[in-house]
């Protein structure tokens, strides 16, 4: 287990930005990848926390995506 900067292990930090991003709190991942960028620099860390922050970003495109095409149906009809 490696320890960063701050003492914090770096695979928990990584843990954390996952499980905030399953609970879609995109303000929260987008502060913790800002965190790994910034702060601790470790190219694991980085790559986590960005899939983390992709992840996030995916699933509210994907969300507004159908919003528009559903909303686009029920105009047809």
């Amino acid at each position: 287990m490696t320890k960063g900067k701050f003492g914090l292990s770096l695979s928990a930090i990584a843990v954390i930005a996952f499980a905030f991003a399953a609970l879609r709190q995109p303000t929260v991942v987008l502060l913790i990848c800002g965190f790994a960028l910034l702060a601790e620099k470790d190219e694991w860390l980085n790559k986590q926390t960005m899939q983390a922050l992709l992840a996030t970003i995916i699933y509210y495109l994907v969300i507004l995506v159908t919003d528009w095409l559903f909303r686009r149906i029920g105009e047809v009809f």
